[in-house]
């Protein structure tokens, strides 16, 4: 379960880890039930080039299936976030080769807070494939901190637009060059950041698999609502299972996007 602190980092820096939340008999599990939807998405599939799965967990069996209420998943939104938190779906990333900077809109701040927790189902160590971030870069300091600098620069804007031009060189770098913290990670482990952090991965020699779960603070204001449904517009759905659900945690996490008119998927 994450603490106060770890809260804390990830408002900081953008990002946290937590080490080894699933054992290993879990984890294989979890990729064969993974693998299982993308073949069915990809029937031609031959692990040569990047592909994605939307709605995974909702699509899926077992294991996978519970992750979104999972209390070693939920727990991270709930306390991010808070206990209305809404769930922005779910997906399956087969990476092959190397994943370039991106992340975040530069100076525009985006009114609603969201996380996206990953779980990279196979071994990424430094120079092979790790996430890289730039911490905290999902933020302009100096305009939350005076208005004054509202219209201050972002410095970090030359990579936040999956840049991969051969001769691309911001600040005269390569982009596998560029100052970074690298985050290695084992089967188990979950990682969560923001979609805002600048982040990528390089060196990678094999495919990698990552299992993505969104979630968002509940769209209270009009202007978050607005900034919602302009920067997700049709892609977001509410699974008809979580409105008809049993459990009450599945029912919360969608209510607030159903109530705004978000469409229904039935075979969700």
């Amino acid at each position: 379960m994450i603490t106060f602190d770890d809260v804390t980092h990830f408002n900081t820096f953008g990002y946290i880890a937590q080490r080894q939340l699933f054992s290993a008999d879990e984890v294989a599990q979890l990729r064969e039930e993974f693998d299982a939807v993308l073949a069915m998405d990809f029937p031609q599939f031959d692990n040569s080039q990047s592909v994605d799965s939307t709605y995974i967990c909702d699509r899926a069996e077992g294991l996978l299936k519970t992750l979104p209420v999972d209390d070693r998943i939920y727990d991270i939104p709930l306390k991010v976030l808070g206990h209305d938190f809404q769930y922005e779906g779910s997906g399956g990333h087969w990476h092959v080769g190397d994943t370039p900077w991106h992340g975040g809109s530069g100076v525009q701040h985006w009114p609603l807070p969201h996380i996206k927790v990953s779980l990279y189902l196979d071994e990424l160590k430094k120079g092979a494939g790790e996430l890289r971030v730039i911490p905290g870069s999902h933020r302009n300091y100096l305009r939350h901190v005076d208005p004054r600098w509202g219209h201050a620069p972002d410095y970090l804007f030359p990579l936040r637009n999956r840049n991969t031009h051969d001769d691309f060189r911001p600040w005269g770098l390569r982009p596998d060059e560029v100052p970074h913290v690298a985050i290695e990670s084992d089967p188990g482990d979950v990682l969560m950041f923001t979609e805002d952090i600048l982040h990528a991965s390089f060196g990678s020699p094999q495919m990698r698999r990552q299992l993505t779960i969104n979630f968002l603070a509940y769209p209270r204001s009009d202007a978050q609502v607005h900034a919602l449904l302009e920067r997700v517009g049709d892609s977001l759905q509410v699974p008809a299972s979580y409105l008809s659900s049993d459990d009450p945690r599945r029912v919360k996490m969608v209510s607030r996007l159903d109530e705004i008119g978000f469409a229904r998927a039935d075979e969700l």
